[in-house]
C-alpha cells in the first residue's frame, strides 16, 4: 500500500512540474508586436508636429500618421496633411524609438484651434 501511495505522489509531483514549465513557456514566448502612442503634440513657428512613438516589442510598420488643425479668427484655418513615408523619412519604427511628423503647410491665424492627430501601423489600431 505504500508503494501506490508513493507512485501517487511522483505522479502528482510529475503533473504539477509540468504545469509549470509549460506556464513559464507561454509566459517567455511570443511577441506582442507594435504598440503606438502619440507622446506629444506640438506647437512651433508656423507648424504643428507630434511625436509617435512605438511601445511594443517588435518593429513597427507601414506606419501613417495624419495631423487635422481646424479653427482660427473666422474659421480661416484648415489644414490635413498625411504622411505614410516619404523620401525625407520612413515609414518604420524600431520598439523603443519614435518619430516626429510636422504638418507641411505653414499655419497662420489668429483665434483657437482644433488640433486632431492620429497614427497607426500594420496591425496596430488606430489611436
Amino acid at each position: 500500500m505504500r508503494k501506490i501511495r508513493l507512485d501517487i505522489k511522483l505522479g502528482l509531483i510529475f503533473l504539477s512540474m509540468m504545469v509549470v514549465s509549460s506556464t513559464i513557456s507561454i509566459a517567455t514566448e511570443g511577441d506582442f508586436g507594435p504598440e503606438l502612442e502619440i507622446s506629444t503634440i506640438k506647437g512651433g513657428i508656423a507648424r504643428i508636429s507630434i511625436e509617435i512613438q512605438n511601445n511594443g516589442d517588435s518593429v513597427a510598420e507601414n506606419v501613417t500618421s495624419t495631423i487635422s488643425v481646424k479653427g482660427g479668427f473666422l474659421n480661416r484655418i484648415d489644414i490635413f496633411d498625411e504622411c505614410s513615408g516619404c523620401s525625407h523619412c520612413n515609414n518604420t519604427i524600431s520598439p523603443g524609438e519614435n518619430k516626429i511628423e510636422s504638418t507641411n503647410q505653414l499655419i497662420f491665424g489668429l483665434g483657437a484651434i482644433d488640433i486632431v492627430a492620429t497614427a497607426n501601423a500594420t496591425g496596430t489600431p488606430t489611436i
